[in-house]
Formats: C-alpha cells, structure tokens, sequence
C-alpha cells in the first residue's frame, strides 16, 4: 500500500461509529439509508477541486466499502458507509467478536490509513438487534423487527427440507392442496388457508416434535441504553432440538406456512412473539371495496406457546393468537 504523504492541512478527514454492535444474522437487509455504520466528516481546505475515495472495513469481518468523491474548494461534506458482510466468516460465529472498523482516504492515487480507535462488536449469527440507535437522529432509535425474515428461511438444511416434506405429504394425505383458493367463493370451510396451517399445528404440536420452553433471553439483551437484541434460533435448529421460545417456534411455523404456499406475518410485542397469515391472497383481498374489507379479517393468527402440558387445540391456540393481536391493537 502506498502511504507517502501530502500537506495534510489541505484535507481534513473525520471517522466516526455511529453504533457500537453490529448483527451478522441479517446480513443480507442490512440497509445503508437505515444503518450507516461509520460517518466521514471531510473537509477540502484547499483552492482547488479535489477527488478523495473514502474507504472503509470491518477487520476480518467485511468487505472494503470505497466511496469516490469530488470536493469543490472549501467544501465539507458527510459520507456515511456501511460495509458489506462476508458471510463466510460470520456464519459461524456463535459468540461476540470484538474488532476495529479500520478506515482510510485515498487522494491523488496514494492511501492515507486513518488511525482513530473505532472499536466495534459483531454480535453471534443467530442474535437479532431488535432496536438500534438512529445513525442520524441523536436519542432516537430504529426498530430492525423486520430482519426476522432472515431467520425464516433455512435454505440447505436437512432437518427443515424433511419436516416441509413431511407437511406437504401430509396435505396430500389429507387430500388438501397448498395455497389460496383462487376465487373468493371457493373460501368454504374446507378450502380455508386456516385448514392447512392446522396440518402444520398437529405436526409440530400433536405429535410432540416441538414443544415451548422458556429461555431466560426471551425478553431480549439490554446491549446499551438503545440497542436491544435477542438470540433466536433458525428452523433447523428448533427442529433439532424440539423446543423453543415463542420466537423460535414463530419462526419455525413461518418457514413451514411458505411451504404450504401461504403467506405468513410474525407479530412482535413486548415480551412475547406468535405467528399469523393472510387468510386470501393478494388478488382477492384487492378485488374486496372498502366496506367488505371492514367485515372480514385480513389475517388469521396462532400463539406458538403450547408445551407437552398443554391442552390447547388448534382452534383454542388460533383464538388465543387473536385475542394477543386484538390487544396490541
């Protein structure tokens, strides 16, 4: 790397971490206009147009995020980056990694490393941040409930491709065919997309492959005064071990309900997680007016915390995941 100098006092660049914890889990939605990690204030003391590249990376846990920029005379100017998880070295991580956001600017083709102390923790693969700091909002936070779609699918595990197997037998046993009717009037008692998720209940529940247990995280990790986080497991690891929090079984029932060509929701309150679905499809809700839309339901909804004890039925949990949506509402 090339690192001979200029008159420094001609450019004036400033890094800065926005937020001290980073989820690897969510990799893939990390969104730079919601999670900007590092924050350049830079500045052109020169008298003339400048072109700087602002560069940025996570130690052994990124890609090198690189920014060019013109600065016209006297311009300042903020840049803000989030570099680009390497999924390969993160997908194992199964504890905090402490490490450095090293930075640097490149200017008339030499690399001027940064050296200011930008300590960053990764966190665990399989821990979700539900709430993190504003990157521009002092005292503000964002809420990540979205990124749990990350969890849902399981690609390439054995254990969740035989369970969808098996879900998908079982509805041909049953005689019952995946997904929405397609027109509103074939939504009889038998055709309802609640019928199949039922299969999915008596699967999981009925036949004691999964049960509920309480983990003392379920109620999330306090990593600072903002920043809030949670681990949940993925579907195969559920399986695997036949139990989980709410969370976790919200998310197992999620995958399997894609399996069965229906669209699920997870729904998040405070201490507590359970699983929905659309109850028609996308073309049918949108052929219903205004008031129609009114009497129905859009959604349907299952509490995912039953245990070998319990004595609900699919019936009494579907209400029981309606009476918890009804509240938050």
């Amino acid at each position: 790397m090339n690192t001979e100098q200029h008159d420094k006092r001609d450019i004036d660049v400033k890094p800065r971490l926005l937020y001290t914890h980073l989820s690897t889990g969510d990799a893939k939605y990390h969104d730079i206009e919601k999670m900007a990690l590092v924050e350049f204030d830079i500045t052109n003391n020169s008298e003339k147009s400048i072109l700087v590249s602002l560069v940025s990376e996570i130690e052994d846990c990124s890609y090198e995020k690189n920014d060019p920029l013109w600065l016209a005379p006297g311009q300042r100017l903020i840049c803000r980056q989030l570099p680009r998880i390497k999924d390969a070295n993160v997908h194992q991580l199964d504890q905090d990694r402490s490490t450095q956001v090293l930075t640097s600017y490149i200017y008339d083709g030499k690399t001027y490393p940064i050296k200011e102390d930008l300590s960053l923790t990764v966190i665990p693969y399989n821990e979700i941040i539900w709430l993190m700091p504003h990157p521009t909002e002092a005292g503000s936070r964002i809420s990540l409930f979205h990124h749990i779609v990350a969890w849902v699918y399981d690609d390439g595990d054995k254990d969740v491709k035989e369970m969808q197997d098996n879900v998908l037998a079982e509805l041909e046993r049953e005689k019952k065919s995946p997904g929405y009717p397609q027109y509103l009037n074939e939504y009889d008692e038998e055709n309802k997309p609640r019928e199949l998720v039922r299969t999915i209940f008596r699967l999981l529940r009925d036949s004691k492959k999964i049960s509920y247990r309480y983990r003392y995280d379920s109620e999330g990790i306090q990593r600072s005064e903002i920043e809030i986080s949670q681990s949940v497991k993925r579907p195969g690891k559920t399986l695997r071990d036949e139990k989980g929090n709410c969370i976790d079984i919200a998310v197992l029932c999620a995958n399997l309900i894609i399996t069965i060509g229906l669209d699920p929701i997870i729904v998040i309150k405070k201490n507590h997680a359970f699983v929905g679905w659309k109850i028609y499809s996308e073309d049918v809700w949108n052929i219903l007016n205004a008031d129609e839309k009114l009497e129905r339901q859009e959604y349907e909804f299952l509490d995912t915390t039953w245990s070998d004890d319990c004595n609900k039925n699919f019936d009494e949990a579907s209400e029981a995941g309606k009476n918890l949506y009804d509240e938050i509402l």
